[in-house]
């Protein structure tokens, strides 16, 4: 209702002749409140004056406090009489201006004058309140650049790119906002700026990185100077993920140059092309039934094809050939499979290995064997493989027509005792072989078994010098052993008498007849062929001989 009443005096002031005439004018008009931050009232200080000999002139004045769009906020109204060249002062205050611009508006009406220069019958004027200081940090904007800090065009940031980091500090208020902002990198700090802001403003400050690899990293941003009434807003943590190098693509492809015969070879030609970005330095491996057939060093440049040939003995099977050594953005593998006439290798009965000679000691040697049958259509042959630490060995092979079973196997010993393991698998250079024949078995290895030999006594009979003897075997398996007994004279050994015995974990006795032999000392020793004696045995024992004169016949 007072924004029409307002309108509506408007336009009939405005339909008033301009002629001299006698009244009240607005000589001064003094406001406090603008410029000011925070919604408040706004206080108003009027000075009338009488003009063109008015005498107790009746001026009626009107203040208007309104929006911009013209929704009156607050008003105020009174009347005064003024005479000529006499000021007349009103003061009142309207209240609260809101944040931003709004209007201000005084209207006299009744008895007015005609205004002079600087003088008005109708005042209108912009208030503003300022916003209070509002500071944040926007999300930052990561840009793959060169060490120049110019973009490489690219969408996403690659390993070995530099990176431009975009920070918006932005001021919400009508305060200016003067600090600094700081910005580390996975905890590192990289960057602080010093940060002059005006009000109702974004700017964005940027900062580049040194040169980063594939992986993630985390940026942390914060402000620090005058506070806002919200300080959560002045820090700031983001990720952003490098990718891969540019790298290489692979397509590989495979076509077979002849058919496959029965003890004949078999060829391929591999191609290989690269629709990358970079070179592929690296190699092409191709693995028939799990075993390498292949394997080629090669450098292929972007947009080139590299073919290579191969060949192996012709068997039914699995081709499949990739890449490796080189990283490549993708590789399309290439397989084949080989059809044809040939033996087929299945365990007979069991699909692992039996172990053979258990309990094993260090040096002890150990069997690992595998009964196989030919299920195929032609003859083949088979071997047993061991893999022990990384080496590769062969043990025997065997030749089986259609329907024939045979036995493969390896014989081998561990010098150090502990659990050892062994990765197994059976080969055939010219059959298929079933997935089962291949794993590994763990085999238990004790210590050497410590042996010790002890001459008990040594006593003159009728038949001769006879030696009474103890073996000491420790706990484990019982052994095949040879005890050597002789002479010692003058500090050399004579010629000796040899008992091959059987021992078994404990103590065995027994006694042996030299015979009449001359000399100090007799000796006994024990041994084993091909076997790791353990520390601390004691392999021979000396004692002095009887002496003795014979007699003649």
């Amino acid at each position: 209702m007072r924004r029409a009443a307002m309108v509506a005096l408007l336009l009939a002031l405005a339909l008033v002749p301009s002629v001299q005439s006698s009244g009240g004018v607005i000589d001064v008009v003094s406001i406090s409140g603008d410029g000011e931050v925070g919604e408040g009232p706004v206080n108003i200080n009027i000075t009338l004056v009488g003009v063109g000999g008015a005498n107790s002139a009746s001026v009626n004045w009107s203040i208007y406090l309104s929006e911009m769009d013209g929704t009156v906020i607050d008003s105020d109204s009174g009347n005064a009489l003024v005479n000529d060249g006499v000021n007349h002062y009103v003061e009142t205050m309207l209240g609260d201006a809101p944040l931003g611009l709004s209007n201000l508006t005084v209207i006299l009406s009744g008895d007015i004058g005609t205004p002079g220069q600087d003088q008005w019958t109708t005042y209108h004027t912009t208030i503003q309140r300022l916003r209070p200081l509002d500071i944040s940090i926007g999300e930052p904007i990561f840009n793959p650049v060169d060490s120049q800090g110019i973009d490489t065009g690219n969408l996403s940031i690659n390993d070995g790119d530099y990176v431009r980091i975009d920070v918006p500090v932005i001021n919400d208020g009508d305060v200016p906002w003067n600090g600094t902002l700081n910005l580390s990198l996975d905890s590192f700090n990289i960057d602080s700026q010093s940060v002059n802001i005006s009000g109702d403003t974004t700017l964005i400050y940027s900062t580049l990185t040194g040169q980063v690899s594939e992986g993630n990293y985390q940026v942390n941003a914060s402000l620090t100077g005058p506070n806002d009434a919200n300080s959560e807003d002045d820090f700031y943590t983001e990720e952003f993920e490098v990718g891969p190098p540019p790298l290489p693509s692979i397509f590989l492809q495979l076509d077979r140059l002849n058919e496959p015969e029965p003890g004949s070879q078999i060829s391929w030609n591999l191609s290989a092309n690269n629709t990358g970005e970079s070179s592929f330095d690296g190699q092409l491996v191709c693995l028939f039934d799990d075993e390498q057939v292949y394997l080629y060093n090669v450098t292929i440049l972007p947009s080139s094809n590299v073919n290579s040939t191969f060949s192996m003995p012709a068997k039914p099977g699995d081709l499949f050939c990739t890449t490796q050594a080189a990283r490549t953005s993708s590789t399309v593998n290439a397989t084949e499979t080989v059809s044809m006439t040939s033996a087929i290798f299945l365990g007979a009965g069991h699909s692992t290995p039996s172990l053979l000679g258990g309990p094993w000691h260090a040096g002890d040697e150990i069997t690992l064997s595998m009964l196989l049958r030919n299920e195929g259509d032609a003859i083949g042959s088979a071997l047993m493989q061991i893999e022990i630490d990384g080496v590769i060995i062969n043990g025997s092979s065997t030749t089986l027509e259609q329907g024939k079973a045979g036995e493969v196997g390896h014989e081998f010993s561990f010098t150090t005792p502990g659990d050892h393991i062994v990765n197994w698998s059976v080969f055939s250079p010219d059959g298929a072989v079933d997935s089962n024949l291949s794993g590994s078995i763990q085999i238990p290895v004790q210590a050497s078994q410590i042996i010790s030999i002890e001459i008990e006594s040594v006593i003159l009979v009728d038949e001769g010098i006879e030696i009474s003897w103890a073996v000491e075997l420790s706990e484990g398996r019982e052994r095949l052993v040879i005890i050597d007994f002789g002479i010692i004279q003058d500090g050399l050994k004579g010629d000796r008498i040899f008992e091959e015995r059987n021992l078994l974990p404990g103590i065995t006795y027994g006694s042996m007849n030299i015979g009449f032999q001359n000399g100090q000392k007799v000796f006994a020793g024990v041994s084993e062929s091909g076997r790791t004696i353990g520390f601390g045995s004691y392999t021979e024992d000396e004692s002095d001989s009887p002496q003795f004169t014979l007699n003649p016949q």
